[in-house]
């Protein structure tokens, strides 16, 4: 082969991340049920990579290619750097978002980016939504890692979350998680970590009863238009 980035060909990057989107699949992994996140837009924009911001550059994919692919890079290896970085320079640079369809007949963005505003904006910060990284621009694994718990942790289950260790080897807790750009969302169901949520409409639902449980009463009171409105919004980005 001429990249060492698989074995016996039989699976490479894009098997799971096609054109660099997502193969919608929920895969049972040894940290838990985890859905294939979209790469489009770049990784650098987005702060930490995986579900529970275990990665802070795609060099350090070595681990999985390893792990997963049956590959052998190492970044620590000069003859394997150069690859591995090429391969950031891609998914950083080169996979676009795709174009969103536009809002539902009926629906009110405008009144959606208002209501995301006042209950979601705390964590789904910025250009990119997200507050991955805040605090902490340089993303050092050693450093403050913004992580939440949002109601999504997997228990009672044949594959539960699980904590999972960083490219430094520190572990990470089972139940937090990094928070995920939403540029794109439309085109990346299912939701949730564990892609437990088919639609947007059903993830917007359980976050903001979530919020309603933990600190924010009066997401309890939006109602079925609210959250359609909600949607809508974030059917632009």
């Amino acid at each position: 082969a001429r990249f060492p980035i698989t074995q016996s060909f039989w699976m490479s990057c894009a098997s799971c991340h096609p054109e660099g989107q997502t193969d919608a699949v929920t895969w049972k992994l040894a940290q838990g049920p985890r859905d294939t996140p979209s790469l489009a837009g770049g990784e650098v924009h987005t702060g930490f990579l995986m579900r529970q911001a275990l990665l802070s550059d795609v060099t350090q994919t070595d681990g999985l290619i390893r792990q997963i692919q049956g590959g052998s890079y190492d970044r620590s290896d000069p003859a394997d750097l150069p690859d591995l970085e090429a391969l950031a320079a891609y998914v950083n640079l080169a996979i676009p978002f795709p174009h969103g369809p536009g809002p539902a007949a009926g629906a009110s963005p405008t009144h959606g980016q208002a209501l995301f505003a006042q209950h979601c904006a705390s964590c789904h910060a910025g250009s990119f939504y997200t507050d991955s990284g805040a605090g902490n621009p340089a993303l050092d694994l050693a450093g403050p890692i913004a992580l939440h718990d949002v109601g999504t942790c997997v228990v009672g289950d044949e594959f539960p979350d699980q904590p999972a260790a960083d490219a430094l080897g520190s572990l990470h807790a089972a139940c937090e998680f990094d928070t995920p750009t939403l540029r794109g969302i439309f085109a990346t169901p299912p939701y949730l970590h564990d892609g437990s949520s088919p639609t947007l409409s059903d993830a917007v639902a359980r976050q903001l009863g979530h919020l309603a449980a933990h600190g924010d009463p009066a997401a309890a009171s939006l109602g079925a238009q609210d959250r359609a409105d909600i949607v809508a919004f974030l059917e632009t980005l």
